[in-house]
C-alpha cells in the first residue's frame, strides 16, 4: 500500500508533461482521491497520513487554480508539491509518529508494535523518505535559482532518491529481522 500512496507523485508530472501544469494537478488530485478511497476500504475508515497529506496539497493546489486561474510554472509547482511531502515526512518525525508506521503495522504483530528495533526501523525508513522529498527540494530550487540546469538531471536526481528510498523501504526491514535472528541463534 506505500507505493500506491505515491500514486498521485507519479501521475503529476506524467499529465503535466504531456498537457499541461493545470491538468496534472487536477489528474494528482483524482488519483489522491482513489488513493484515499482505496485506503479507507482497507482500513476500515481510517485514511493514512501520507494518503491524507497528498490529497489535501492537490486539493489546494486546485482550489487556487479555480479561484485565481494562475498562469501556473511547472517548477514553482513541483517545489510546492516536494516541500509539502517534505514536510509531512518531517512532521511525522518531529511528532515521533513517522508516516510508515501506518504501514508497517498492518504487517507486524501488534505485540512488536511498541518494540525500539521496530520503532527504530521505521525511523529510519522515515528518514529515507525524507532525505528523497528533500533531495526534489533542493533540485527544484537549484532549477529555478541556477540557470542552464538540464530538466533531465532533475528527473534523474528526483526519480533517483525516490527509487533509493523505495528500495531501502523494502530491503532494511528483511536486515533488521536478518541481524536480530542471527543474534537470537548465537
Amino acid at each position: 500500500m506505500l507505493f500506491l500512496s505515491f500514486l498521485p507523485l507519479i501521475v503529476f508530472p506524467i499529465v503535466s508533461g504531456f498537457l499541461s501544469v493545470r491538468s496534472g494537478i487536477f489528474a494528482a488530485l483524482a488519483a489522491s482521491i482513489i488513493v484515499v478511497s482505496i485506503d479507507r476500504q482497507l482500513s476500515g475508515g481510517s485514511v493514512k497520513i501520507l494518503n491524507l497529506g497528498g490529497f489535501v496539497v492537490f486539493a489546494i493546489l486546485a482550489v487556487i487554480d479555480a479561484i485565481f486561474n494562475p498562469v501556473w510554472n511547472d517548477l514553482w509547482v513541483r517545489l510546492a508539491i516536494n516541500s509539502s511531502f517534505f514536510g509531512i515526512v518531517l512532521w511525522g518525525i518531529v511528532v515521533r509518529q513517522p508516516f510508515t508506521l501506518q504501514y508497517a503495522r498492518r504487517q507486524v504483530p501488534k505485540e512488536l508494535w511498541a518494540s525500539p528495533i521496530f520503532l527504530q526501523t521505521n525511523d529510519r525508513i522515515t528518514a529515507a523518505w525524507a532525505a528523497a522529498f528533500l533531495v526534489g527540494v533542493i533540485v527544484d530550487l537549484v532549477r529555478i535559482f541556477v540557470s542552464g540546469v538540464p530538466p533531465w538531471l532533475d528527473s534523474t536526481l528526483v526519480i533517483g532518491s525516490l527509487v533509493i528510498a523505495g528500495w531501502f523501504t523494502s530491503w532494511y526491514p528483511k536486515h533488521v529481522r536478518a541481524k536480530y535472528a542471527r543474534a537470537a541463534a548465537t
